[in-house]
């Protein structure tokens, strides 16, 4: 099977969708102004792409509900409402992991209808794929999955929308930083987790990108990544501990990364020392794969399997949201072998999922991406000529709409890591970008995926205020 065909993507797109993966799932923090960039980008340079939906599986007519109505958009040159002739309506649980639970395109009057729906509770988007109006919103006009109305539907009961204007597109632009790395994840758990609700918090080395990166594929389900030096928890991490009050601790690394003493330190944010747990293996590998085989890892299970090398960072980073709207595990490699060792084969072949490649041969091998081959089915790459590009590649197949698109910067991984859990939980990607400016290709994506908030991860000194409000970098 070639190792990047339509047909591969397509599929896996449904399993993307099925999990929910098109949206944003938290309100944004933070509004800035808008960005010209993101609302002129030609047509031609977006290029075609399939539409942020999927077919629904078929639902029970004896259960249908009807969902109807025209979508339309306001003209700015003939001054009137207009049909959306290429667009359409997506209804998703009104609850995480907000799953696709029905779909339908507008006609040439942009008109939708959407039968076989259950009785309950949803969110809607509508969307616009028209070259001269990308846009994206959630009923009623809000900007935010989490800010939308929650809709119930009745069994055996039509509803219809009437007219849906979509508004002008906003493109929201802010930065999440701290004063350092450990400052930043803070930041970065603040922006998600607003009241204290107990979630799981994982624990990483701030200094040190393997242990986080599998950690951090973990945590996109729905937990914390905060990170402490290897004797000290800083304050500021302690006064976010407490503000969370954590239902459980995990430790991702060894004593060697994360001493025994922080662990005992650690027992005092919790209900119980039993609370506090580690994972750990003999090396970044072996953590990886602890991380997926753990009782506290992905041990319930994965649906996917994304390899990546664990000798550098930037192709994981991109990964780890990924993995999170695919509701899939990270699996670090040594990727410059030419074969599997025995354990990493052992539990690929265990596990019986889809495997997907994150980078090209360069950093995880054909040798290896052959013998995966021969433990699996379904296997694919995604991959790009620089770390930007592969980064782009992942967005491209992963995420086919977001509410929220992450920037940070590809050189430099903390903020990228602490970013990582929570763009995952919001159902958005991160694009990696140089320091100083904003690659044309990173505008064109963030069109592509209909985001309405651009959020810059980390301070100045990593990610300039030219990738903001500065132009683009030169082609």
């Amino acid at each position: 099977m070639p190792s990047h065909p339509l047909t591969v993507r397509a599929f896996f797109l449904v399993v993307v969708l099925a999990a929910g993966g098109a949206l944003g799932s938290s309100p944004a923090w933070a509004v800035g102004g808008l960005s010209p960039e993101l609302e002129s980008s030609p047509s031609s340079e977006r290029g075609e792409r399939t539409p942020p939906a999927v077919d629904a599986p078929a639902l029970s007519p004896a259960a249908a509900g009807v969902v109807s109505g025209t979508l339309l958009f306001f003209d700015d040159l003939t001054f009137s409402e207009v049909p959306v002739p290429s667009g359409g309506v997506q209804l998703y649980s009104a609850t995480f992991p907000f799953d696709l639970a029905a779909n339908a395109t507008t006609n040439s009057s942009g008109q939708f209808i959407l039968s076989g729906i259950p009785a309950g509770t949803y969110r809607i988007a509508f969307y616009s794929l028209h070259p001269t109006v990308l846009r994206r919103e959630w009923y009623n006009a809000e900007r935010f999955e989490a800010n939308s109305d929650v809709v119930t539907l009745f069994e055996g009961v039509a509803r219809n929308f009437g007219s849906i204007v979509l508004a002008p597109r906003v493109v929201g632009q802010t930065r999440v930083s701290g004063s350092d790395r450990f400052s930043t994840a803070t930041a970065l758990s603040q922006s998600e987790f607003v009241d204290a609700s107990a979630p799981d918090v994982y624990i990483v080395n701030g200094f040190g990108f393997p242990d986080a990166l599998s950690a951090g594929a973990l945590a996109a389900q729905g937990g914390v990544l905060l990170m402490v030096e290897t004797n000290r928890v800083p304050a500021i991490v302690q006064a976010e501990l407490a503000r969370l009050d954590p239902s459980s601790i995990t430790i991702v690394g060894g004593t060697g990364v994360v001493s025994a003493a922080v662990q005992t330190q650690l027992e005092g944010f919790v209900a119980s020392p039993s609370l506090v747990t580690r994972i750990a293996g003999t090396d970044r590998y072996d953590t990886s794969r602890q991380v997926i085989t753990e009782p506290n890892g992905f041990a319930r299970g994965a649906d996917v399997l994304l390899v990546a090398t664990g000798s550098d960072f930037p192709d994981a980073l991109s990964a780890v949201p990924a993995a999170a709207v695919s509701d899939g595990a990270l699996l670090l490699v040594n990727g410059a072998a030419l074969s599997l060792d025995a354990a990493t084969r052992t539990l690929i072949d265990s596990l019986e999922v889809p495997v997907f490649i994150i980078g090209g041969t360069g950093v995880v091998s054909s040798a290896i991406e052959a013998e995966i081959r021969t433990l699996v089915p379904f296997v694919s790459r995604f991959s790009g000529n620089d770390r930007f590009e592969t980064a782009i590649d992942v967005a491209r197949g992963f995420f086919l709409a977001a509410d929220h698109a992450y920037l940070a910067n590809a050189f430099n991984f903390p903020d990228a890591l602490a970013a990582g859990p929570i763009a995952g939980q919001r159902r958005s990607p991160i694009y990696l970008i140089p320091r100083e400016c904003r690659p044309p290709s990173v505008f064109q994506e963030i069109a592509r995926v209909l985001a309405n908030q651009v959020n810059v991860v980390g301070g100045t000194a990593v990610v300039s205020d030219n990738v903001l409000f500065g132009p683009g970098c030169p082609s």
